[in-house]
């Protein structure tokens, strides 16, 4: 298999997202578990935050926004490689 054949199923990330979520990989710790470039209501590139705790000290200080790309939240138990 090609590397063109490996990078076809990869979905384009634009550059203001990427930097977004270099971002929000630094807010992972106890009470937030992960974050991925997720989609509005809209269809529109956001960020998805993961807490055991939507309502968490460290999830309520988050901002609503990195630059353009909106912050959403979603509840989710502790990750776990397999």
């Amino acid at each position: 298999m090609s590397e063109e054949d490996l990078d076809a199923g990869v979905p384009q990330v634009d550059p203001a997202v990427r930097d977004a979520l270099t971002t929000a990989e630094g807010w992972i710790g106890p009470e937030i578990q992960g974050v991925a470039v997720g989609e509005t209501a809209q269809g529109d590139p956001c960020l998805v935050v993961y807490a055991p705790d939507p309502e968490s000290p460290a999830v309520r200080e988050l901002p609503p926004a990195v630059g353009d790309v909106p912050v959403r939240v979603e509840a989710a138990g502790p990750f776990a490689a397999e």
